[in-house]
């Protein structure tokens, strides 16, 4: 599937007459939770492209997208030291150690850079990769490295270093468009008929969020409220946003297996109840990010995808 969509992308773009387009390699990332949000005039400077890695030309709508989402979610070197209880999320889209983001992100910037990998994160570097990338589960993935949880010093210093060095901020950028979370939001507009520069960053913003089983789940879901309904691209884009909001909004009490070690449900003020993470609401944030790319000025309504939504035009 991905392999099939990236030839289809690096065909189309040809057919524009881009350059840049090379091999990209598969990487897998996966869900984050809510973040709080970014200033439009706080956008991550661009960094200075370098020869490490397998470097890619991102098309220009795209580049927004990401940009978009990332205000969102911080800059190369932002850090959400356990807030939501998923351990240390680091970068531009904030790759959580939980759920074995970071961990790919780790493996990619040892690949673009890895003397300067082992200086920086220093000698328990080979320690930090095994476990930010385990595959015994969440408590496996953040577990402390050295004696010393990720969001605690002498990491947070690391990380710092690490997010302002600009071979890996070039390195976050590339993964953030080859990784799975872009894939995935391709799949999404696939599935919902979505080809719109806004609705895609609607697709990209939900997948850096949430699941892939959750979405897909939900973009099944929003098909069939739709089914028999005359929409334009962007409403579906909507429609699917509220519900991808509703998965975390309940109008009575949850059951008792509605609980988990990291999502919690509590009253709201209107007598619903609203799932949160850590410190955040997860209803609110995802409303509120919805209601920001909706309006935001930046983005266009521009068709940039070709239906079913996995070519460029």
């Amino acid at each position: 599937m991905r392999q099939h969509t990236i030839r289809k992308l690096a065909a189309a773009s040809a057919s524009l007459g881009l350059l840049g387009w090379f091999a990209l390699r598969s990487r897998n990332t996966e869900a984050n939770v809510e973040r709080r949000p970014r200033r439009q005039d706080n956008l991550p400077p661009r960094p200075t492209p370098t020869p490490q890695g397998d470097t890619v030309q991102i098309p220009t709508w795209a580049d927004r997208v990401i940009q978009r989402v990332s205000r969102h979610e911080g800059n190369y070197w932002s850090q959400n030291k356990n807030r939501d209880r998923c351990g240390l999320s680091f970068g531009i889209i904030q790759w959580a150690q939980c759920v074995g983001n970071l961990g790919k992100l780790l493996l990619a910037m040892k690949q673009d850079a890895p003397v300067q990998f082992a200086t920086t994160f220093g000698p328990h570097w080979q320690e930090l990769l095994t476990v930010t990338n385990a595959t015994g589960g969440e408590a496996q993935r953040i577990r402390p490295v050295g004696g010393v949880k990720l969001w605690q010093e002498p990491w947070s210093t690391r990380f710092d270093t690490a997010g302002r060095h600009p071979t890996w901020q070039h390195t976050q950028r590339q993964l953030a468009f080859q990784g799975h979370h872009f894939e995935l939001a391709m799949e999404l507009a696939s599935t919902l008929g979505v080809d719109t520069e806004r609705g895609m960053a609607i697709m990209y913003d939900r997948a850096v969020q949430q699941s892939p089983k959750a979405l897909r789940s939900i973009a099944a879901k929003t098909n069939r409220q739709l089914e028999n309904a005359k929409t334009t691209s962007f409403e579906r884009a909507k429609h699917f946003a509220r519900n991808c909001a509703l998965n975390f909004w309940r109008k009575a009490g949850p059951r008792p297996n509605d609980w988990s070690s990291r999502l919690v449900w509590k009253p709201a003020s209107d007598g619903s109840w609203h799932m949160w993470s850590g410190s955040f609401d997860l209803y609110e944030g995802i409303s509120k990010r919805n209601r920001n790319i909706t309006g935001d000025g930046m983005l266009t309504d521009n068709r940039v995808l070709d239906t079913p939504g996995q070519a460029l035009v």
